[in-house]
């Protein structure tokens, strides 16, 4: 392939992913941020709002001990892993995200105050997806990236 039709190509992709994310959030804001709005919610990069469920907050802090609530950013944000092939995706953010989901799925036996204990990568697949989304649907936001070689 051509530099200058590997360039073109990596324009489009980089284009193509930044429309495919515009539902992404600007910003995230911690669990106990969240449940002191009346309208929680975060801005996207597209402009528009991503409305948390207060329901689904407050499920959410029944699993999250108070002290680890001012870390845990929401909402969590799912990266799909074409690259890995069908139904893989990990889990983006800090420790305190990653813990949560692996927590939530039952992925772990250990407790929030041991999550530091934890810090390798891992990798969730669809079922596992579709658990997160069918408790917690307005946490959850699904990011679509590009495999490592096609960085931009």
């Amino acid at each position: 392939m051509s530099d200058r039709y590997e360039r073109l190509l990596r324009i489009f992709f980089k284009d193509e992913a930044k429309k495919l994310n515009q539902h992404l959030p600007k910003a995230t804001k911690s669990l106990s941020e969240l449940l002191t709005e009346s309208e929680p919610s975060v801005e996207t990069m597209g402009g528009s709002q991503v409305i948390m469920k207060k329901s689904e907050l407050v499920e959410m802090a029944k699993i999250v001990p108070r002290d680890y609530q001012d870390k845990l950013r929401l909402p969590l944000i799912v990266l799909r892993r074409i690259e890995l092939g069908r139904g893989t995706f990990s889990v983006l953010g800090d420790n305190a995200e990653k813990f949560t989901v692996k927590h939530i799925l039952g992925m772990t036996k250990l407790s929030f105050d041991d999550m530091d204990k934890e810090k390798e990568d891992f990798f969730i697949y669809r079922p596992q997806v579709q658990e997160l989304l069918r408790r917690f649907k307005s946490l959850i936001v699904i990011a679509f990236g590009a495999p490592p070689d096609m960085e931009f």
